[in-house]
């Protein structure tokens, strides 16, 4: 199905990364809650904030905003995979990169 800028996308797989990551890193609270929020944001539009790798077609990531951590020098991040054929966003992956990684 062609994509749909009224339909709500389809999210496959965040909760799993997600509940991973928190497993695998150290998170307090605060960050754990705002990534909770922000994933459903990609429901919405998971193109805001969001970069397309160059050279591999259809995966992005984003630096999820308000989520500094580690003494301020990590931000957490997410790169997810946009078919837009199916109207779906499927995760790749969580994690914490420095703050500075454009």
């Amino acid at each position: 199905m062609p994509d749909d800028p009224l339909r709500p996308w389809t999210l496959e797989g965040f909760t799993e990364r997600f509940l991973a990551w928190v497993d695998l890193e150290t998170i307090d609270e605060h960050i754990s809650r705002t990534v909770d929020e922000w994933i459903d944001t990609r429901a919405a539009d998971p193109y805001h904030g969001a970069t397309e790798e160059p050279r591999v077609e259809g995966l992005w990531w984003v630096k999820i905003p308000g989520t500094l951590h580690k003494g301020g020098d990590y931000i957490a991040i997410c790169s997810y995979w946009i078919n837009r054929d199916e109207h779906s966003v499927r995760c790749d992956n969580f994690g914490s990169a420095p703050w500075t990684v454009s």
